[in-house]
Parts: structure tokens; sequence; C-alpha cells
């Protein structure tokens, strides 16, 4: 079995959800506090201020529309612009019995993040993924079962990529406008298959190497000392025993806030820097555990 595929709870997860679901607690609280706070207040349309106030596009069709802006001249993102020192962290192969310890990581330290979900693994851990949600973070999609896509016929590549999506949609979460490609394989069929469903696929910029676990202060060093303005940074919170990316976040996200960095979720990126027109795909093949 490959080392992502994480398919029973181990012992002591029960934990891990016990402290995400008070997470998930603590932002649904917060969220209604704030929805009483800035309840609409309906007024007649012959007002003439309601006549004639423009509507403001909201934070989220703002995020969407940077992705479909992104979208119109290019299939994927590998950075953003450069032009702003800005940095997207991101971590594939959840959720997973480590994701609540990641994002209680990245909630004391206020910072969002981008994740890209294997399908097989969301019935398991869907209250991780409810705590994304809620916490703001983006969640993207990384096929069903992690596959090799280039290695795969049409059909199937068309599986993988729509069958997390019906998943994410049992759980009322938006449908993803992002996708990442397992070990960073794709071919045309992949690229024509998202540009179909109306998906960005995203790569990334630096590769923390952290799936291979070569200790924490290795997987800090290999985060920062690649970053750049506009870096896309890869880590992951599922795929196996993921403590030592637990531990390396908080250390990552001090040392670029010292480099005056900061981090922000991959629509976010697109939106305040967005990449120029004329890149091209990086050469295959991009490996990553």
């Amino acid at each position: 079995m490959p080392d992502w595929a994480v398919t029973r709870r181990p012992a002591g997860s029960w934990l891990a959800l016990l402290a995400i679901a008070a997470l998930l607690a603590l932002i649904t609280d917060g969220e209604s506090d704030s929805a009483a706070a800035n309840r609409t207040v309906r007024v007649s349309p012959s007002d003439p201020l309601h006549a004639t106030a423009p509507k403001r596009p909201t934070a989220a069709s703002r995020l969407a529309g940077a992705v479909t802006g992104v979208l119109a001249h290019s299939s994927f993102v590998v950075r953003g612009g450069g032009e702003k020192r800005e940095i997207a962290l991101t971590f594939d192969d959840g959720p997973g019995p480590y994701t609540p310890q990641v994002l209680v990581a990245l909630n004391r330290l206020h910072v969002k993040a981008t994740f890209f979900v294997i399908g097989q693994q969301e019935q398991t851990f869907h209250t991780a993924m409810m705590a994304e949600n809620g916490r703001g973070d983006v969640i993207g999609d990384h096929t069903e079962s992690h596959p090799h896509l280039a290695s795969l016929s049409a059909r199937d590549q068309h599986d993988e990529l729509e069958a997390p999506l019906q998943g994410l949609a049992r759980y009322g979460l938006p449908r993803p406008q992002l996708f990442r490609p397992p070990y960073g394989s794709y071919d045309a069929t992949t690229t024509g298959e998202l540009r179909r469903m109306g998906m960005l696929m995203v790569l990334w910029s630096v590769d923390t190497q952290d799936y291979l676990r070569p200790g924490v202060s290795q997987i800090v060093a290999n985060a920062v000392s690649a970053a750049r303005p506009g870096a896309i940074i890869l880590l992951h919170d599922g795929g196996g025993d993921r403590s030592q990316t637990v531990a390396a976040v908080p250390q990552i996200v001090a040392r670029l806030r010292a480099k005056h960095y900061r981090l922000v979720t991959v629509p976010q990126l697109l939106l305040d820097d967005p990449p120029p027109a004329s890149r091209r795909a990086p050469r295959l093949p991009i490996t990553e555990g």
C-alpha cells in the first residue's frame, strides 16, 4: 500500500479529532457573533440610497475572479508574479490524522493555507475539512486515489478528478477551483479535462521534501532557503507520519515573517500578485511523496 494511503484511524487520532472539533466550534461561534453584529438591514427599493448604492464584490467573489483571470490565459500556476512579498503555504494528501494538528498550529499563527485533498480520505476525516473551510482555508482537488495521471486513460483521469468534487458537495463544501496533480504527473488530457471543469492546476516553486521525513530543521531550511516573492510552498498534512511537518510549520512561518513575507492562500496570491501570461509549464518529471 502506498505511503500516502491512510484508510484507518490510528490509535490516538481520537484526541486529534477532539481538538479539531473544539477548533471548529470556536470558529463557528465566532462566525455566529460576527453574523449577529453585521445583520443586514432591509430597505425599501424606493429608498434613493438603496436605488443608487452599487453592489460591491464580496471577498469570495474577488478571490474566485482572480483564479478565473489566470485561467483565461493559462491552465496552470507555479508561483505568483513576484511583485509582492507574499507566499502561499500548501498542504497535500490530506485530510488525515495529522490535519487537526496542522490546523491548530495555523490557527495560533493566524495563517490561512491551501489544502489539496484526496477523495478516499474525505469520509473518514471530513471533520478536518469542515474546519479548514470554517477557518477560511482553501480546499483543492488532489484526485480520488493519488495516481500518476499521465499513465491513465482519459476516462480514468476524468473519474479521478470528478469523484472528490462529489464528496465535497455531499458535505456542503464549495466546489474547488484549484487542482494539484499527484507527483506532478499530468499530460494534455489532464489539462484539457481541467479546462472543461473550470479548474486551475496549481504546481509549486518550493518543495520542502517533508514527505521524506528529513528532520524538522531540514524541512524548515528547505522552505525558507528557496522562498522568493510569489512562492508556492509544498508541504503535506497526509500520506504518513507528518509529525515533523507539524513541528516545522511554526518555525517556517516565523522565519518567513522575519523576512517580511505575508502568508496567504493561493487565490489570495493570484489576486494580489498574479503571474504573467507568458510563463511556460515546467518540464516533467516533478516528483513528490
